[in-house]
């Protein structure tokens, strides 16, 4: 790998995270309204949603909150599972994000390609990735979490106050 570190404005993360997948079939109205009802219900806050769109018209919602008990996953699965036109459900625990800001990023092509060759090079399979032209986004079981934070760091230079990062902290 180059030996000159991509300088990027900050990196944040968030540990200890749930992630809740649901699809929704080819076709179908996704009903987005009734299941933040059933978060806002439930007092968890959002900690970061994103969507997708397949092909075949297939519609995947993302959505991260804080840890949940066994009790909460139980209790959330059966709310979710009344929701309309839902195909697929899965809740997975622990999960942990890390998000990278630089707003050149854009006029950088290949970043994406270099993080991701650099994760599975070491055996690190993000859960989800998202990019923009100012951010780079990727979801990792909380196992992998602490080798990839040190991948980005070898990629990425930070400014000096976010040079250093603690496992308990949310925010590097």
């Amino acid at each position: 790998m180059n030996s000159e570190k991509i300088r990027a404005y900050r990196i944040i993360n968030h540990q200890f995270l749930t992630l809740v997948r649901i699809e929704f079939p080819e076709g179908s109205d996704s009903p987005f309204g009734g299941i933040f009802e059933v978060f806002k219900q439930r007092n968890l806050s959002l900690r970061f949603l994103a969507s997708e769109r397949s092909l075949k018209g297939e519609k995947t919602l993302f959505l991260g909150v804080d840890l949940l008990s066994e009790e909460t996953v139980g209790e959330l699965i059966d709310a979710l599972r009344g929701i309309e036109n839902r195909r697929e459900l899965a809740l997975i625990s622990q999960v942990s994000m890390a998000m990278l800001y630089g707003p050149h990023f854009g006029e950088m092509p290949g970043i994406f390609g270099l993080t991701f060759s650099a994760f599975a090079g070491s055996g690190i399979i993000p859960l989800a990735i998202s990019a923009s032209s100012s951010s780079l986004s990727w979801l990792f079981p909380s196992g992998q979490f602490k080798k990839a934070l040190e991948i980005l760091h070898d990629i990425f230079e930070f400014p000096k106050a976010f040079s250093s990062w603690d496992e308990s902290s949310d925010d590097l």
